[in-house]
């Protein structure tokens, strides 16, 4: 960090934590309670300076020390083949749909995780329990285990997708047989692409108000 810059990235790594928080990404527990033969992952901080002058830190857990089999199965994620959206706007053209973007921020914390996987605390996590929560913990007794697939995870996109496409079969929409990442919604003649967290929808304007607001929820 520059010294003159490290308030700003304190402040940008305790709204990291407060993320994490949130959204019930993990867990404290004592090291003692680590299952036996269960290993504990690292992490490291990732640290933007944004073009708009935003600072933004993300906590990445270090997947390369994860151990198949019990760590992760599968961490295939599919994104939108480029053929499939050609015919989308083809198929927009042709039939006059009105077209929206999405960026679904944070995506990853989305995916809930299928195994057990414990990391350490992150570096600056105790001392932000000791002014947030009032609470002490440390690196060299306690412990995190995840709930959700953080980035750097090996499975984290697999995850994310899985979680999308969950969320989208509740809302009407069903994932192409030729494609994982269209989704159609047979009834109302709309359709929904996906890359990674990025999406568009072509549609009517008030499916793609009504889908937008379903998906912030």
């Amino acid at each position: 960090w520059k010294c003159k810059n490290r308030k700003q990235w304190w402040n940008a790594m305790c709204v990291e934590f407060r993320n994490m928080e949130n959204k019930e990404v993990w867990e404290i527990h004592k090291k003692k309670d680590l299952p036996t033969g269960r290993k504990i992952i690292g992490n490291r901080w990732v640290y933007t300076l944004k073009d708009d002058g935003r600072f933004r830190a993300r906590t990445v857990a270090k997947g390369f020390s994860q151990i198949p089999g019990k760590d992760f199965q599968e961490n295939h994620a599919p994104v939108v083949n480029d053929t499939t959206f050609h015919l989308i706007l083809a198929i927009k053209i042709l039939f006059k749909l009105e077209a929206g973007q999405f960026d679904i921020e944070t995506a990853f914390l989305y995916g809930d995780l299928e195994e057990e996987i414990w990391m350490d605390i992150p570096d600056g996590y105790d001392l932000y329990m000791r002014i947030e929560r009032a609470q002490s913990i440390s690196k060299h007794t306690h412990c995190l285990k995840l709930k959700k697939a953080i980035y750097g995870l090996v499975q984290a996109a697999r995850q994310w997708w899985k979680k999308f496409k969950s969320a989208m079969r509740s809302l009407g929409y069903e994932p192409s047989g030729a494609d994982p990442c269209l989704f159609i919604h047979q009834q109302q003649k709309a359709f929904v692409i996906i890359y990674v967290d990025d999406g568009g929808i072509f549609g009517s304007n008030h499916i793609i108000s009504q889908l937008i607001q379903a998906l912030g929820k």
